[in-house]
């Protein structure tokens, strides 16, 4: 694996990193996958931009930050150019995240209903403008995550422009806004577009294991894990060439660091979240699944994962 990728004034270690994932990528999981190490860098969630300038408390939970090894960077979304604007100034000021992602590539229709997401790949002038205003106000390393096209491909057009607009680097999952998850993703546009611009370009999509990802890594500067990374953590030390760290000491330390974080409350739905995608492809008896998520009480389901993975 090639070592250290910069950008910006970042030089990071490793040129893997765990994909933003909304609703999944919370705090407890990325001070987990923080742990677990040979990454680039961590990255919250989707945050609203709104939210984040209103303050709502739900938003400054999702952002809330940690002791880390290795650098933290907070995902935005939104459509109003001066709303990123105020946003990252916030960030600048009241947060200690090393570096900004803007999400242009997200597929979901109520975040397209707002203009925001991967609709902003049909406005390549608004990308542009907020893009240059960010720019101007904030020397924070800034990359910018989006898709190949929103229902035709326009990927090595927007990509001149992210680039010309002073962006630090690209994330690329190679598939359209129409294919959401579906679908092979079109990789070979990676060449296509390293040899077009002189900033990082990460690629993501179906990179499901560590022969995929060493592939992966010839067609780009770097890579970003997303589902694989639920149901196997420690596939960044496998992609290093290091020791597989065992799934009992994984799932005892994000419930260790979840009652940390969450509410009595709140424990229930989380632990599920996580489990739906923990238990693919593992050997965990159809009835045991069944009683975890269809139970209420969240010691019991904490019992049963435990009893299994011990």
């Amino acid at each position: 694996m090639n070592e250290k990728i910069t950008i910006g004034k970042l030089e990071l270690p490793y040129p893997v990193f765990p994909a933003p994932m909304a609703g999944l990528t919370d705090p407890p999981f990325r001070k987990l996958i923080d742990e677990i190490g040979y990454i680039g860098a961590v990255f919250t969630e989707m945050i609203s931009i709104e939210g984040l300038i209103r303050k709502n408390k739900q938003t400054l939970n999702m952002v809330k930050d940690f002791s880390s090894e290795f650098p933290r960077f907070i995902q935005l979304f939104g459509s109003n150019s001066d709303s990123f604007v105020e946003a990252v100034k916030i960030i600048g000021g009241e947060t200690e995240f090393q570096g900004i992602d803007i999400n242009m590539g997200c597929p979901v229709k109520k975040i397209i209903k707002k203009g925001a997401g991967s609709y902003l790949l049909t406005q390549p002038d608004k990308i542009k403008i907020i893009i240059e205003k960010i720019k101007k106000i904030s020397d924070l390393p800034l990359t910018i995550k989006i898709r190949i096209g929103f229902n035709k491909i326009n990927i090595l057009e927007i990509a001149k422009i992210i680039e010309g607009s002073g962006a630090d680097g690209l994330i690329v999952h190679f598939r359209l806004r129409k294919q959401k998850f579906s679908g092979e993703p079109l990789w070979e546009y990676g060449e296509k577009i390293r040899e077009m611009i002189n900033i990082p370009l990460i690629g993501n999509g179906d990179i499901k294991d560590v022969v995929t990802a060493e592939k992966r890594l010839k067609q780009t500067d770097g890579i970003m894990i997303g589902r694989a990374m639920l149901s196997n953590p420690s596939i960044f030390r496998e992609i290093a060439k290091k020791d597989k760290i065992e799934d009992k000491q994984i799932i005892k330390r994000f419930i260790e660091l979840m009652e940390e974080f969450y509410p009595k409350d709140m424990l229930s739905p989380r632990i599920k979240a996580f489990a739906r995608y923990f238990l693919k492809g593992k050997d965990f008896p159809k009835e045991l699944k069944k009683e975890v998520f269809h139970c209420k009480e969240y010691l019991v389901i904490k019992e049963k994962l435990l009893e299994y993975f011990m």
